[in-house]
């Protein structure tokens, strides 16, 4: 209604560093940089099937579309934001010491663009993950671009566990589709 007042959310409070993004993060539907802001609420454009090992988890925040552990410290994240494949693949560089340069790869799937991405080294983290350093961590990461948002479907943990999670990944990503 016209007449009803925005909601107050009060004085902004100590930053969430699973609710906030990092340093550089593109917008998100139109969020400004360095401000939470969650996920569209849209159906997924997309569907996908987790390999079966690959236990569901709740999503600590709600930027997630899902979450799902695969061992100890390694999981697979799915969510969408915005910017461009170039923009995103430069900020998961970062997160890494050094900032390498990924192995990366093209390819459609049912007709959608996939940028499929490799990064090994020390992790540094990034939005949702334990503070420290992590030597010796991967990170495999598909960019799928959708008429809409951009889809990221990312495997973050210990290299050796990475590695043992690729052949999985890429059957998920090669069974994506359009919903």
């Amino acid at each position: 209604r016209a007449d009803m007042a925005p909601p107050d959310f009060g004085e902004p409070g100590p930053v969430d560093t699973d609710q906030a993004l990092p340093p550089n993060h593109p917008a998100i539907n139109g969020a400004a940089m360095g401000n939470a802001m969650p996920a569209s609420n849209d159906a997924p454009a997309l569907s996908w099937n987790a390999p079966k090992e690959w236990a569901s988890a709740p999503n600590p925040n709600p930027m997630r579309l899902a979450t799902y552990k695969i061992s100890g410290d390694t999981e697979l994240v799915v969510a969408r934001a915005g910017g461009d494949v170039a923009t995103n693949v430069s900020r998961w560089s970062g997160q890494f010491d050094g900032s390498p340069a990924p192995k990366q790869t093209q390819k459609k799937v049912h007709d959608l663009d996939v940028t499929v991405v490799h990064f090994e080294g020390t992790y540094e983290g990034g939005m949702g993950t334990t503070a420290g350093s992590h030597p010796s961590w991967a990170m495999l990461g598909a960019i799928v671009q959708t008429k809409g948002e951009s889809y990221f479907f990312k495997v973050i943990g210990p290299a050796a566990t990475v590695k043992s999670a690729e052949k999985p990944f890429q059957t998920m990503i090669d069974g994506l589709k359009p919903s």
